[in-house]
């Protein structure tokens, strides 16, 4: 879905309000931590790996420069043979929900959340374990056969929100060098 604005002389004429958002925006990453630790342990032809991740980013800054409605509002189509406006609605509303003005209210700059398009702050621990066997087929052709398994855990950070993804995976690889 999109938000529909109109102009306060012909409110009959709603318009997408991507148009009007549509500018270039300067994105600033923030700080990044990663930070990796792994063990690898080797008996006789066995070998077993196991690794730990963390991952922590921080919220990234928008920047831009301010948006121009002209003289447009909030189209409001459930009551809009009162040709009212709907400066309350939202993108997830549905239709008939938020209050409608008593008179046509245009949009301003300030009223763009810019910082709700930022990436929020992220924070994930991976765990993953590798078990391994090595050999030598008739002396001379190394080979390998490994078995393993990860998770990744996200976490809550400043927002009260998990903002990345929890994913697990299992994986083979066998080898052999001729």
């Amino acid at each position: 879905r999109f938000l529909l604005i109109v102009p306060e002389d012909n409110r009959l004429l709603p318009v997408s309000a991507t148009t009007v958002l549509r500018h270039c925006v300067k994105v600033e990453p923030r700080s990044t931590v990663d930070w990796w630790l792994a063990l690898h342990y080797q008996w006789c032809n066995w070998g077993f790996e196991g690794a730990y991740n963390f991952f922590w980013r921080d919220r990234e800054k928008l920047s831009c420069r301010t948006f121009d409605f002209g003289n447009k509002g909030i189209f409001d189509m459930t009551r809009c043979k009162d040709f009212t406006s709907n400066s309350t609605a939202k993108i997830s509303d549905e239709f008939g929900e938020g209050t409608p003005d008593e008179t046509f209210t245009s949009l301003a700059s300030s009223d763009v959340r810019l910082r709700s398009a930022a990436a929020l702050a992220a924070r994930s621990h991976t765990f993953s374990g590798t078990l391994s066997y090595n050999g030598v087929w008739r002396d001379c052709y190394p080979w390998s056969l490994a078995l393993g398994a990860r998770y990744e855990r996200a976490c809550r950070c400043r927002s009260k929100q998990v903002s990345t993804l929890e994913n697990w995976g299992v994986f083979g690889k066998a080898s052999i060098s001729v």
